[in-house]
């Protein structure tokens, strides 16, 4: 997918969704991707409030276009995002700056830089540690039982910034964004589908 603007369309993000899907590197997109998806979904929103009483079909026909949209907007994120974490764990491992952010529109590169430094951070916490025969900080067994007991989940919705059960403030979250919560208010937000769990891979 060449990276120059195009104007988003249901066909084009599928489109989008099939190329990134047969293909093992990541895809160049435009650099306003995101945004253009974002005017997409809103104009399909305006059009369907000005369709009147009488055009139930189309209205019908526009809702399963824009929840088709949806579902495969989310698996062009998750695709890419599992890209850009292989990645990651790469570049933490090797350090190599053959590994970079090419392809990458800019909340893409955020995520990976993130990760990088994260990884990078446990493995000279833990496994150097290790390695040089050398014991695990207190401190650090204690964030891993932390993570233990934390489930990772990506929002459907936004949810505005909330207090949980333990006393501690949540939030507030954008769609598709990804964050590390207690088990309890995990599960309650993947019940009541604001939220879906993400897979941990050991």
């Amino acid at each position: 997918m060449s990276g120059e603007e195009i104007k988003i369309t249901y066909d084009t993000l599928f489109d989008i969704l099939r190329r990134e899907k047969d293909r093992k590197d990541l895809q160049k997109l435009d650099e306003n991707f995101f945004a253009n998806v974002a005017s997409y979904f809103n104009d399909k929103k305006s059009i369907l409030e000005k369709i009147d009483n009488y055009s139930e079909d189309e209205a019908d026909r526009i809702k399963t276009q824009i929840q088709n949209a949806k579902r495969i907007v989310r698996e062009i994120y998750n695709a890419r995002e599992k890209k850009i974490v292989e990645k990651a764990i790469i570049k933490a491992r090797t350090k190599s700056d053959i590994i970079t952010t090419e392809n990458m529109l800019d909340e893409e590169k955020e995520l990976f830089n993130s990760l990088v430094e994260i990884l990078s951070k446990e493995r000279d916490n833990v496994l150097s540690k290790i390695i040089k025969g050398d014991r695990i900080p207190k401190k650090v067994k204690e964030k891993q039982e932390v993570k233990k007991k934390g489930v990772l989940v990506r929002f459907l919705v936004q949810i505005p910034e909330f207090v949980g059960m333990d006393g501690e403030n949540y939030g507030p979250f954008n769609p598709d964004e990804i964050a590390l919560l207690p088990e309890k208010i995990a599960n309650i937000l993947i019940n009541t589908d604001k939220a879906e769990a993400i897979e941990s891979r050991d």
